[in-house]
């Protein structure tokens, strides 16, 4: 309906910087291939490598036998129920992105989870009152078609952050309303933003995605989130915007 409502021939999702609070220590030499994993862990949006996952396992094990006493990690999990079979006692450590590792007080809501003896259970997100366990996704072509049934992830991997095909949707649905109710007098400062393409002289207009899957809310004063990937709907064909930056997911499953 939206596709013919306003003649949308492509959908182009921008990745912005990142900003991250607190200190942290950049991973240097260890810095992720982002293109040698075809597997990730996904927390509500943001994704780790394997080999992100490998570094904090390993600096979290280091940490675990040469534990600074006065450090709040490693820490002990408290309820270890998300994970079925594991050991009676989990280790937490946090784990903050794909560059970066835990170096200060700001540890973030993300953690790896190991047991006593460095092996990876898997990895977490603390809320305020609840724990969520993240899911590992896989690409089709590992996993053993004749195995057990597994669920598809559809979605957008925009520099290994996940947004999925419904967060987009919703959002898209999202913006072109705020778009029809605020046309005649677009926010210079605020969502969504108009734009233009030479080549056809199109109109596009952008609006934010949010990490954590939550709808941009371009109400108030202060409305410019301060970390966000930037989407961008095309209004009609433009061919400076044919190529995509973030590839559709359709054969990703956990």
């Amino acid at each position: 309906m939206l596709a013919q409502s306003f003649h949308f021939t492509e959908i182009l999702i921008v990745a912005y910087l990142h900003l991250y609070f607190g200190s942290a220590s950049s991973v240097g030499s260890n810095t992720v291939d982002h293109t040698a994993d075809s597997s990730y862990y996904l927390c509500a949006g943001t994704s780790f490598s394997n080999r992100a996952v490998e570094i904090n396992r390993q600096l979290a094990c280091e940490r675990l036998h040469n534990a600074d006493p006065i450090s709040n990690f490693p820490a002990k999990l408290e309820d270890n129920r998300l994970f079925d079979g594991a050991p009676d006692a989990l280790i937490v450590w946090p784990i903050m992105n794909e560059e970066t590792t835990y170096r200060t007080r700001v540890p973030g809501k993300m953690r790896i989870v190991i047991d006593l003896d460095c092996n990876l259970a898997g990895l977490i997100i603390r809320y305020e009152n609840a724990v969520q366990r993240c899911i590992k996704l896989s690409s089709n072509a590992e996993v053993d078609s004749t195995g057990p049934d597994l669920d598809t992830y559809k979605g957008y991997n925009c520099s290994n952050t996940f947004f999925s095909s419904a967060y987009v949707e919703e959002t898209i649905a999202k913006a072109v309303n705020t778009f029809e109710r605020r046309l005649p007098t677009i926010y210079r400062n605020k969502f969504p933003k108009l734009g233009y393409c030479r080549s056809t002289k199109q109109r596009t207009f952008s609006w934010p995605l949010l990490v954590d899957h939550t709808p941009y809310n371009s109400g108030g004063r202060y409305s410019r989130p301060k970390s966000f990937t930037l989407l961008i709907i095309i209004l009609r064909n433009c061919q400076e915007l044919s190529n995509l930056l973030c590839r559709i997911l359709s054969e990703y499953v956990y």
